[in-house]
């Protein structure tokens, strides 16, 4: 995801019971409960109330930095707002907690 730095978040897709982000191609699916942070320690978890909404507030956002701890997949923006996507296991429905999509390249499971 690296690659992405200085890019700008440019759509948000909802999907039922999860949601994608898009940097003009390349995609995050997000399956955990995905969560808008903002330099006030505000916080927004998905699919609660104001999510959608801080979400789509994330378009034209550019990337700063990355971080991936193994418990949270964290895109940091430069206006310090973040997308934290927990990685843990108590937060998964699932075998996966995210998916990240670039083209036809193979795509990178957490």
């Amino acid at each position: 995801m690296g690659a992405l730095l200085g890019e700008p978040l440019n759509e948000v897709i909802f999907v039922m019971d999860y949601f994608q982000v898009g940097f003009n191609g390349p995609r995050l699916t997000c399956l955990t409960a995905g969560r808008v942070e903002l330099p006030s320690g505000e916080r927004f978890v998905f699919p609660e109330a104001g999510s959608r909404d801080a979400l789509c507030g994330l378009i034209e956002a550019v990337l700063a930095q990355v971080e991936d701890d193994d418990e949270t997949l964290r895109l940091i923006f430069s206006d310090g707002r973040a997308l934290a996507i927990p990685l843990d296991d108590e937060s998964r429905v699932g075998p996966e907690a995210a998916m990240f999509h670039v083209g036809d390249q193979p795509i990178v499971v957490w």
